[in-house]
């Protein structure tokens, strides 16, 4: 059996959602933790929630990309083990 095929499209999942962590955590790092309610402030505002709204879109993401990751990380292995148990039924004994 052949994990290879499985492995190459698995890690490269594994590394997007390693990005988009960093990335996440560039953003936030940026951002202003105090809250702006003043008119004067109109401005900072509108820059607070625009980066709400992409932080919000890239843990959206992340949080989908894995799950991906681990469910498929999981039948890789699943699909591994009864590579391995078949393996152990075929040996003469």
């Amino acid at each position: 059996m052949h994990l290879t095929l499985y492995l190459a499209t698995w890690i490269p999942l594994v590394v997007l959602v390693g990005v988009l962590a960093i990335y996440r955590n560039m953003m936030a790092s940026h951002e202003d933790e105090s809250i702006h309610v003043l008119d004067g402030d109109a401005p900072q505002v509108a820059a607070q929630a625009k980066l709400s709204h992409r932080l919000e879109a890239v843990e959206r993401w992340g949080k989908i990309l894995t799950t991906v990751v681990i469910v498929y990380g999981l039948v890789i292995g699943a699909m591994y083990l009864y590579y391995i148990w078949q393996q152990g039924a075929k040996l003469p004994g």
